[in-house]
């Protein structure tokens, strides 16, 4: 194997997921491409995440600039992930997509070895199911292997 993909929301983080994804390159000897998914809908940012970033400021002046606050979060955690990655030693490379998840994930998938997400990787606000609808349809045209990540490693 050559290129492994992981697909994430970079509002959603999850470094937890880094260890399993570290092993995998690690035992294949593969380069990691990680693809940070947009969907350009500012509606969907997390409560948690607005909440957050109106502990100095009043909620509506957050509100107002969402867009401002959803670029803020996803380069901050896109940092996150190059900081906690950088010290594997193994190579990444990091790319933000802004167009349809779904499409570009399937994309992804046509030239990738494998393909690794969080079972709850999704783009809505709301509660979801385990897999989320996402994973399901993207399980369903992806190209290549799929790993659902374990939520413990």
């Amino acid at each position: 194997m050559k290129k492994i993909v992981y697909v994430l929301n970079p509002l959603n983080l999850k470094i937890r997921n880094l260890d399993f994804i570290r092993f995998i390159c690690s035992q294949t000897d593969s380069s990691l491409h990680a693809v940070f998914l947009d969907n350009n809908i500012v509606e969907n940012i997390p409560d948690d995440i607005i909440q957050h970033a109106a502990i100095d400021i009043e909620k509506e002046d957050v509100l107002k600039d969402l867009e401002a606050l959803k670029e803020r979060v996803c380069s901050a955690n896109m940092l996150r992930f190059k900081t906690a990655w950088d010290h594997y030693g193994i190579p990444c490379y990091m790319h933000r997509v802004s167009n349809s998840p779904m499409e570009e994930m399937v994309l992804e998938s046509r030239y990738a070895d494998l393909v690794m997400l969080d079972v709850s990787l999704s783009f809505s606000s709301r509660d979801e199911s385990i897999p989320s609808d996402f994973v399901k349809k993207f399980l369903h045209n992806a190209e290549c292997p799929v790993i659902l990540l374990p939520v413990s490693f």
